[in-house]
């Protein structure tokens, strides 16, 4: 039962970066809640449950019809099973970090070409304080020399 909500918790965080993406920096990641894209139908409690809410509404908005995008469900379904990795001890707490803002990273330059410093600083701040400073600080210099 646990695994079950440790697996929908990632999902969720997949939700989030995937909002994050969306919206960021042009509009606010807090308001307006999640809604449609296309009709801007503000959506339901049982909507906005990751992975669920994409089969039961066979991938759909549920005003509009308008196809919802597969990459949120891959998304979703990618953070929950990084997140079950975690739960099971096959990931540390810092190399979870590292996947999530990893992903969010490439999502958000896929759709804009860039990377934003304040997701950077958000990103590589906590990850020095995570204990395994080498470690680290030799990924944040990785992800500084790829993106460059």
């Amino acid at each position: 039962m646990l695994s079950i909500i440790y697996f929908f918790l990632g999902a969720s965080l997949g939700s989030f970066i995937g909002l994050i993406c969306d919206r960021f920096p042009e509009k606010s990641i807090i308001f307006p809640s999640s809604h449609c894209s296309h009709c801007k139908h503000q959506l339901c409690f049982f909507e906005i449950i990751p992975i669920l809410s994409q089969l039961f509404l066979r991938s759909r908005c549920r005003s509009c019809q308008t196809p919802i995008p597969l990459r949120y469900l891959f998304m979703e379904l990618f953070c929950g099973v990084i997140c079950l990795l975690y739960f099971y001890d096959f990931l540390s707490l810092e190399v979870t970090y590292f996947l999530y803002f990893s992903l969010c990273l490439s999502i958000f330059d896929l759709k804009h070409k860039s990377y934003p410093l304040l997701i950077w600083i958000v990103g590589t701040v906590p990850l020095l304080f995570m204990g395994n400073y080498y470690l680290s600080f030799a990924l944040g210099i990785i992800l500084a020399i790829l993106s460059y």
